[in-house]
């Protein structure tokens, strides 16, 4: 199996509310937006509504 490990930018996340390794459920709304990161087209951007801490999850990697 090919493992690609992916990462969306927050919008209203501060940058102390998660360190490495911190599991939390974080729900918010995805936009598109232009983004540095992504060059001409732009990309996901996710406006964080709240971020709740929790325990790590049995199956760590998501499947899709």
């Amino acid at each position: 199996d090919d493992i690609a490990f992916f990462g969306i930018p927050c919008k209203g996340l501060g940058k102390d509310t998660l360190k490495t390794r911190d599991w939390a459920i974080i729900t918010g709304t995805i936009h598109s937006m232009q983004w540095e990161l992504y060059g001409e087209e732009p990309g996901p951007m996710l406006e964080v509504e709240s971020v709740v801490p929790c325990e790590k999850p049995v199956q760590e990697l998501g499947q899709f």
